[in-house]
């Protein structure tokens, strides 16, 4: 678990934040395992009168160390892309577990999970059903596909544009009206079984109840179409909110608690894919303040973490909550400041966190933390930068499952087609 010690050390699962930031270096991303088993716990042991599976959204955070423990716990994969699908086949993963989600698959991702003999392939558009009910036809016989169709309900929910994803105006889903006429396409075609429909509201979602109501469309609509298709389960996809801050968060046997009524005697089971909710409170960066600096208008912290290590607030203006990694007699005495913890890349956009009371110097390492989500898998090289080193904490013992990016690995593609010497 994230806390400090007596000394005033910051630990994860009892590693010391300054004894891994001198091993491995910094920015370093560190998880807890404790955490994360705990945060798996909630789904694989949801208590309800109706059958429900969990798939874990790879795409939150994707590291193999990872995705093993959360298969350990018991849960299953969901997938947006044939990477994703390699990464849960590689540590293991039973296929039946894994549903295949995304608004763009690809003739080949389509290919790789028909011959993988994945649990189910959402689709997203008309044009999706189309090809894999081309892909079907040429099956040998005795072989299926299972499919479901995600369905966009046109409901707004209260998050961030960028990741809201049911209004009738953002590319995902097949419109509800048009949705009958589809499920009557595959519930005809051969090697097709039309087994579920889905609908995913968007992430960061702090009510439940734009959720249930989406759930009370989708049995309606089941009810509708079971006299032709055999709709056994409902997907309502993930995307609950986390405590960033400090505030309370509905919690996923909630969210069961409201919708199992609904699916009483109905035959339909349930089927969530949560993302956040499982990684980001089990993760953690440790980064080291290069530089104080003051100007007339502002106090700036620049820290060795940038935008291209940690995204999201740049990317949507999140905010994450930042504290030192010691808490010195020193820091205690020191004379507190408002700072913005800044990083080095060539943007203004690149912050970490604006308007920090923080008592700090060059040198002190600081924690950024609730970052296991959606910050490592959407990291990036931009200004050349090197990827961040990746660590999983356990009972005292740290281990590294993602080595800090070199140069020469950065360079390794494109001298591997061009000779740059020349």
């Amino acid at each position: 678990m994230i806390d400090y010690d007596q000394q005033g050390e910051l630990t994860i699962d009892g590693c010391r934040a300054g004894s891994l930031a001198q091993q491995f270096g910094t920015p370093l991303f560190v998880y807890s395992t404790a955490q994360l088993q705990r945060n798996c716990a909630v789904y694989a042991d949801l208590i309800s009168e109706v059958g429900v599976s969990s798939h874990y959204a790879v795409k939150a955070n994707s590291n193999l160390a990872l995705l093993a423990l959360i298969k350990q716990a018991g849960l299953g994969f969901d997938v947006v892309s044939g990477g994703e699908l390699d990464r849960c086949l590689r540590i293991g993963a039973e296929p039946s577990g894994i549903v295949y989600s995304g608004v763009g698959k690809s003739k080949a991702e389509l290919k790789q999970a028909v011959a993988a003999g994945i649990g189910c392939i959402n689709i997203e558009c008309e044009g999706e059903g189309e090809r894999i009910i081309r892909l079907a036809a040429d099956l040998d016989a005795g072989k299926r596909v299972r499919l479901a169709i995600r369905v966009n309900p046109d409901i707004a929910v209260d998050t961030h544009p960028y990741i809201a994803t049911s209004l009738a105006s953002s590319k995902f889903g097949v419109p509800l009206a048009r949705t009958p006429e589809l499920a009557k396409r595959l519930a005809d075609a051969p090697g097709c079984d039309l087994v579920g429909l889905g609908c995913h509201l968007g992430s960061m979602l702090e009510e439940i109840a734009p959720v249930v109501e989406s759930c009370r469309q989708l049995v309606a609509l089941a009810g509708r179409l079971r006299p032709t298709t055999e709709i056994a389960h409902l997907s309502l996809g993930g995307g609950l909110a986390v405590r960033y801050r400090d505030e309370n968060q509905p919690g996923a046997q909630e969210l069961l608690d409201a919708c199992a009524p609904m699916l009483r005697g109905s035959g339909l089971s349930l089927m969530l894919e949560p993302g956040r909710s499982v990684i980001a409170s089990a993760g953690l960066m440790l980064t080291s303040v290069e530089y104080c600096k003051t100007n007339e208008a502002r106090n700036f912290a620049i820290v060795d973490a940038a935008m291209n290590d940690l995204p999201r607030p740049a990317l949507y203006n999140a905010w994450h909550k930042i504290i030192p990694a010691r808490r010195s007699k020193k820091l205690v005495k020191a004379r507190e400041q408002v700072w913005d913890v800044v990083g080095p890349v060539c943007e203004s956009g690149d912050f970490i966190g604006k308007d920090r009371p923080l008592a700090l110097e060059e040198g002190d390492l600081l924690a950024v933390l609730t970052t296991g989500a959606y910050c490592a898998s959407m990291a990036s090289n931009y200004n050349c930068r090197p990827r961040a080193a990746e660590v999983l904490a356990r009972d005292g013992e740290a281990r590294l499952i993602a080595a800090r990016q070199s140069n020469e690995q950065m360079l390794a593609s494109e001298l591997a087609v061009c000779d740059a010497t020349r």
